[in-house]
């Protein structure tokens, strides 16, 4: 048997097993990180929407519209009063208190999935005190990552913009996708690789942020194949998830949709929208129930992965079909 197979075998099992984790899939699904691959499809449209983007940055340049950016953003803080101060604060609090929950829900989410596979015992309290221990080591690694990512993009892309914005030269647009594709896309892959299993470490090992970074890249080079097969089974699973959760939106708001049309007809316009509300609510708490499911399934499948590989008992696919070595289980 496939150990890929027991991974995910596993992994589907602790998701379903342990539902009290579905809220904390919920709020980790914020944070990211966990599919490499659906990383690089979301960067898809960026990319060509960057790309077209320095048309729009060349005539603003022309224009000298920067200047009168930094006024007109100074004239609207200046410009607000009291309540939409007030307003203003109550909604940093509400971003930071959510950042602060996706954090913890992250953290806890990758303890608990590890613990399970361990054999522990873990509860709810249990997993969202995990996820507050490890609250800064888990926000700053992946500040970090983020960090990294604009880093990336400026070194690769600013030159390319200056050049664009000096004399408008043909070509740099495509040159800018290309570039994306060949160096941008695919370092961004193996810094998430990084930080996930950094992450992984500081909240099994309690290691600090620069002995987590350093054991999470010797793991990475020791097991590159084995982390780019998981990601491309795994980015190749969401697809048919995507599908599948698709199709079900589909069947569940079919009956909903024969109600409004009868309704409608009757001139019933008020049941039609009370029936057209309540089947948005379904859908909008189907669509979170099953994203949280993923959310927990992506996080439990890297957290049992990491535990195999850190004890060095996964050999790549790859290997195995053309060299030979036994199937470990």
């Amino acid at each position: 048997m496939s150990i890929y197979r027991a991974v995910f075998r596993n992994a589907l099992k602790l998701t379903w097993q342990f539902k009290y984790l579905w809220f904390f899939g919920i709020f980790a699904a914020l944070v990211g990180n966990v599919g490499e691959f659906n990383l690089a499809l979301e960067n898809f449209p960026r990319v060509s929407k960057n790309a077209s983007f320095l048309e729009v940055l060349r005539a603003t340049y022309q224009q000298g519209w920067f200047g009168s950016f930094w006024y007109n953003f100074k004239e609207l803080i200046t410009s607000f009063d009291l309540l939409g101060l007030i307003l203003m604060l109550v909604l940093i609090g509400l971003i930071l208190f959510l950042i602060w929950l996706a954090v913890v829900c992250q953290g806890g989410l990758f303890a608990t999935a590890y613990k399970i596979f361990k054999k522990k015992k873990v509860s709810f309290s249990e997993s969202f005190m995990a996820g507050r221990q490890n609250f800064w080591s888990v926000l700053w690694l992946n500040i970090i990552f983020k960090i990294l990512i604009v880093v990336l993009w400026i070194v690769f892309g600013l030159p390319l913009v200056f050049l664009y914005l000096s004399n408008g030269a043909p070509g740099i647009q495509a040159l800018f996708v290309i570039l994306s594709f060949i160096v941008l896309l695919p370092v961004t892959i193996v810094f998430s690789f990084i930080i996930k299993y950094a992450i992984l470490y500081t909240v099994t090992s309690k290691v600090k942020i620069k002995e987590a970074l350093a054991k999470a890249w010797n793991l990475f080079i020791k097991n590159w194949l084995v982390s780019l097969e998981v990601a491309i089974i795994l980015f190749l699973v969401s697809i048919v998830f995507i599908i599948a959760v698709f199709l079900v939106m589909t069947l569940v708001f079919l009956p909903f949709s024969f109600l409004i049309d009868i309704t409608a007809g009757a001139n019933l316009v008020g049941m039609a929208y009370s029936i057209f509300v309540v089947a948005m609510v379904v859908l909008v708490l189907l669509v979170f129930w099953l994203a949280s499911m993923w959310s927990v399934f992506m996080h439990s499948a890297w957290a049992i992965l990491f535990t195999r590989i850190s004890e060095g008992q996964v050999i790549a696919k790859l290997v195995r079909m053309f060299h030979g070595e036994p199937q470990i289980e």
